[in-house]
């Protein structure tokens, strides 16, 4: 029983295990993926918001009686650590950021690249940058529209948007993981009961009592 286990299932075990790892870590990657997408196309709705918000009330550059009520705006969204920033598309200084108070120096954004991006298509986005404030990295995402006098950029800490992105994903593969082990298990003791089985009954018979009777010499006379 040890021999077969070591020459034959604990490899194909071990094949079965590896197969499993790799399905895991495919859905992971893909899960990541696909929470990235989700995020940008939940920013660059915040993003459109602000916009929409400022055409509403018919300003198209930013004043100091934007700042109050984009404050306000911004805190309504159930998002941890959002920073919604509007920066100059031609000097690339900040006008606004809805973390810091007014009148606050930031550094000059024209080098970021997701302003650049949006800049040159429309929308821009990077993802795992540490930020100049609190050395934490974030999700950024940038929108312009020539309509306006700003580009909006919208981010949050990258921790918080991927948790709240793969809360479920991230269940449901811990579950199949499980669930995987489980069977993989079950099928181990299920094949080792069996073969613990078929070896006492094989042990059994090689100790049975076998009687030998001698032919009788006639027998041969009828083929002489």
């Amino acid at each position: 029983m040890s021999k077969f286990i070591t020459r034959f299932f604990l490899p194909v075990m071990g094949l079965l295990l590896l197969l499993a790892v790799t399905f895991l870590y495919y859905n992971y990657e893909r899960a990541k993926s696909v929470a990235v997408m989700h995020q940008q196309g939940a920013m660059r709705n915040i993003n459109e918001s602000v916009y929409d918000l400022m055409r509403m009330r018919g300003d198209r550059l930013f004043n100091d009686s934007c700042a109050n009520y984009l404050r306000r705006y911004v805190s309504y969204y159930d998002k941890r650590g959002l920073r919604v920033t509007l920066v100059d598309p031609t000097t690339g200084n900040v006008l606004f950021d809805s973390s810091l108070p007014d009148g606050a120096a930031m550094e000059n954004h024209r080098a970021r690249p997701e302003v650049q991006q949006a800049l040159a298509e429309g929308y821009g986005y990077d993802q795992r940058r540490v930020s100049s404030l609190d050395s934490e990295e974030y999700f950024y995402v940038a929108t312009y529209s020539p309509e306006f006098g700003f580009v909006v950029r919208s981010s949050q800490p990258y921790a918080f948007a991927m948790e709240e992105e793969r809360a479920d994903d991230l269940f449901f593969i811990v579950l199949a993981g499980v669930i995987i082990v489980v069977v993989l298990f079950i099928i181990y003791r299920i094949i080792c009961r069996n073969f613990i089985f078929l070896e006492k009954k094989a042990d059994d018979l090689h100790h049975l009592p076998i009687s030998y009777s001698p032919i009788s010499s006639n027998y041969f006379f009828c083929f002489s």
